[in-house]
This record gives C-alpha cells, structure tokens and sequence, in this order.
C-alpha cells in the first residue's frame, strides 16, 4: 500500500511544483554550500504544495496561514519535459525562494516499468542529448537553484529505482555521476546536487551513495501513515535508522527531510508535528537543516491544516526561534491613494514591529517578473509605470531577516478602474 501510494504521490506532481522554506541565516537564504555551515539555530521549514494554474496564489496564501512564507522552492519535472521552465523559477525566486528541482527520469503516463529510462540507457548515454540540452539550459538561466535527482532509489516504485528495469545501486551511482559530469562541463556551477534516499529500506541506502564530491546536500524522504495505510509511528522511529546511515556515509553534508508529513488516522497529529519539530529533532537529529512538509490531500489528508489543532500546532513552529521565527509580523493592507497614466501611489497602515516595507509591481497575477521598492514610511509612488497598462501590487512587512506574508493584491488600470 505505500508503494502504491508513493508511486500515485509522483503521477499527481510529476510536473508540478513543490516549495519548502529554507532558513535565513543572517539574513540571507541557505542554498548549496551556506547550507553545509547551518547550525542548530538556523533550521528550517518547508512545504509541498500542488500545482495548478493558481499556484502562486495558494502558496502566498498557505504562507499567510502559517505565518511566514517559504524560502526554497522544489519542482517537480519528469524526462518528457524541459528540465528549465523560466516563469516557474523565476516566480520563486521573486518571492525570496530558492528553487529545488525534482528531477525524474520517466514518463509519468506509463507506470514503473520503463526500460526506455532503465538506469542502463543513462550511463550508455542514450539520454545525452536531453541532459545536454537541460545542463546547457540550466547554465544560460544563471540563477541558482537545486536539483533532487531521481530520489528514493532505494525503493521500488519508480522506473530508476532499486531492481526496477535491471537497475542496481552501480547502476545508479554511474547515472548520478553522468548526470552531474555532464552538468559541471557544460559550466552549470549555479546547480547543487541533492541526493535523496527513502528512509527505508535502509539496507541498502549506503550503496546508492555516490560520493561527497559529487552531492552537496543530503536529503530523507519518510512519513508517518498512521493507521489508514499504515502504522502510527513517531518521527524518530521513521527517520531515525536511515538518519545514522546517511551521516556516517558523509561527516559534513548537511541533512534536509525533503519529504515527510502524518496522516491524522491513529494518533495525534497535532502532538506529532510538536514533537518532532521541538523535541525530536533538536535532540537526535542535530545534523537536521531543514524540513519540508508535504502539504498535500492525497492518499490521506497530509496537510498541516487538515485540523486546527494540527494548524496550531504547525503555527507554533514557525514562530518558535528554533526554527528561525522571529517576531510574527502582521500583514499591512494595502490601498492605493491616487494614480495616473504612469504613476501609481499607494497607502497602508503601520505595522507593530516593523522596521520597513517591500511593495512588489507586476505586470501578471503571479508576480512572475516584479519590480521590488523598498519603503520604510507608510506611502509610496511607483512612477516610470506604462500608460493603459494593467498592474498588480502587493506589500509586506519586514523587520532584518523576518518578514510578513504578502498582502492580497490590488488591481490598477493606468486609464482605467480600480479593481481589488
């Protein structure tokens, strides 16, 4: 039933995106090697979401509910597609985040065995020209982000997975290797190389390792699926072996939980997630830098808010020092004053706490390409704007490296109506 489960979790997301919310460590967001310093201090908090035309709405939204948005951001994109996807990226990064990319080779549409992506076919360099060409891509965008290539190896519900199509963990190890040679020739420096495992079977986890010059990042895949689909276990009991493994395999890799969340069936939810955010991992996973949530109503309702209590809980993490929370910034509403064929004034209250403002303008609804305006008043005027043109603004709360969540957009036609 989890092998079902897993492999139904990868149809729905295959080419969607996923955000997580990295920390910020003075001031700045973790990524690649800045990640390898972090300490206990600078954990982190992160979440999966599904992808739909809306997408960027509900993850503004979901970082409003939870209290502070994300920081690093994971698509989800399979071999039959461009690895590159500018808007997706580019509308992460524009709300602070760092990209991670799940890389699957398959295609999504014709289940586990696939011999056309067999590990065997990338090492014999059928696939070449594809990775070529997503290497190429990846170097000209220039911008960092992460890749998670062909994760939970271990398992057996994926098409590069563990003695699916003739694979074996030599197999594996010679694909990554091909994969990231490939990358660093054609001058892809702004990669960092996540290599992810399943929490279990762990027998076989050290195998598939390919070595510390040739990962960055460390990740965990594991979940609690309660009584539903599973058994009821804590954080510790999921992740606990396979996090022994991994940090005997690499002494300095940083550690991310890249996937993981708990059903609500058979126990306490709400209990669970304050235990292993405020107990478990601080005191046997010191090595934890991170942990993304899978926010998902799928095979059972995932989500932190699938009940108050759990919500609650969720809440309090975020907010909790431990996990980076500083003081929780409210969100300003935003108004606009005045405008005119080519300058927009806006207003808001004043926000407890807050030492300054970010107001954001787009020409889209996602925010896909903002211009960024610092503020420390309660006004501005944006100004250089087009004539006849539609824009969006929103606006958010800052105080150093802590920030609110967006505010819900208003809607200005430069010889037009007001619309919110």
């Amino acid at each position: 039933m989890q092998r079902k489960a897993q492999l139904l979790r990868k149809l729905a997301l295959s080419s969607g995106i996923a955000l997580a919310s990295a920390s910020v460590l003075a001031g700045g967001i973790l990524s690649g090697s800045a990640m390898g310093a972090a300490t206990a201090s600078a954990r982190s908090l992160g979440v999966v979401l599904p992808w739909s035309s809306s997408y960027f709405t509900q993850l503004d939204a979901y970082s409003q509910r939870v209290g502070r948005p994300p920081a690093l951001v994971g698509m989800y994109r399979d071999w039959t597609i461009p690895l590159i996807n500018t808007s997706q990226l580019d509308g992460v990064i524009s709300r602070g985040a760092t990209p991670q990319v799940t890389w699957e080779p398959w295609d999504p549409t014709q289940g586990t065995n696939q011999p056309l992506y067999a590990l065997a076919t990338i090492t014999d360099g059928s696939h070449d020209a594809y990775i070529e060409a997503s290497a190429r891509a990846a170097a000209a965008y220039g911008k960092p982000f992460q890749i998670r290539f062909a994760p939970e190896m271990n398992g057996s519900w994926a098409p590069w997975e563990d003695s699916i199509n003739g694979n074996t963990p030599a197999a594996y190890v010679a694909a990554w290797r091909r994969v990231v040679s490939i990358f660093r020739s054609a001058g892809a420096t702004n990669v960092t190389w996540v290599w992810a495992p399943n929490c279990g079977p762990t027998s076989t986890i050290s195998s598939y390792y390919p070595g510390d010059s040739w990962v960055d990042v460390i990740g965990l895949d594991g979940y609690n699926w309660g009584s539903s689909l599973g058994k009821w276990q804590s954080f510790s009991e999921i992740f606990g072996s396979s996090y022994d493994i991994v940090t005997t395999l690499s002494a300095t890799k940083p550690v991310v939980i890249t996937e993981t969340a708990s059903a609500d069936a058979g126990g306490d939810k709400a209990a669970w997630i304050t235990s292993a955010y405020q107990t478990e991992i601080p005191t046997r996973f010191p090595r934890v830098t991170a942990v993304i949530w899978f926010n998902v109503n799928k095979e059972a309702d995932w989500r932190v808010e699938s009940s108050s209590a759990a919500l609650a809980a969720y809440q309090a993490v975020v907010a909790s020092s431990a996990w980076g929370g500083q003081s929780i910034l409210t969100v300003p509403t935003l108004s606009v004053s005045s405008y005119g064929r080519t300058s927009v004034s806006l207003v808001w209250q004043p926000v407890p706490q807050a030492t300054g403002y970010s107001v954001q303008v787009a020409a889209d609804s996602s925010f896909s390409s903002p211009r960024d305006v610092a503020a420390t008043g309660t006004a501005v005027t944006l100004s250089g704007l087009q004539s006849g043109t539609t824009y969006w603004f929103r606006i958010r709360a800052t105080n150093g490296p802590s920030v609110s969540a967006w505010s819900s957009p208003v809607t200005v036609t430069t010889t037009g109506k007001l619309r919110k």
